[in-house]
């Protein structure tokens, strides 16, 4: 279905209990943030929002922070914050059986 989107999105599709699939516009100019902390998949559309889970514990990805200071800005799928992952423009990502894989939808 993503692949007939147009337009600025990030949005979780899919089934409780998982699967999961939160998708990324073409360009990435909606990121998706997600990441794995204490067995439980988080996800969000900022990383302050996966901060205030009580599970996850900030602390500063220095590979991130050299990318920052080289290019300003921070390419996916690296965010500033250790453990919280940035969605590439143009993949989806799907949760299932305790698995995550990204798969790219468009070129």
């Amino acid at each position: 279905m993503v692949k007939h989107l147009n337009g600025m999105f990030a949005l979780p599709l899919g089934c409780a209990p998982p699967p999961a699939l939160p998708g990324a516009d073409r360009f990435g100019e909606k990121p998706l943030y997600w990441g794995v902390f204490d067995n439980t998949f988080l996800f969000a559309s900022e990383p302050k929002v996966l901060l205030a889970h009580p599970a996850v514990r900030p602390s500063l990805n220095l590979q991130a922070l050299r990318q920052y200071l080289s290019f300003d800005y921070v390419p996916a799928p690296l965010s500033i914050y250790e453990g919280i992952n940035k969605l590439k423009a143009a993949h989806t990502l799907t949760l299932e059986d305790g698995r995550v894989e990204e798969e790219r939808y468009w070129r």
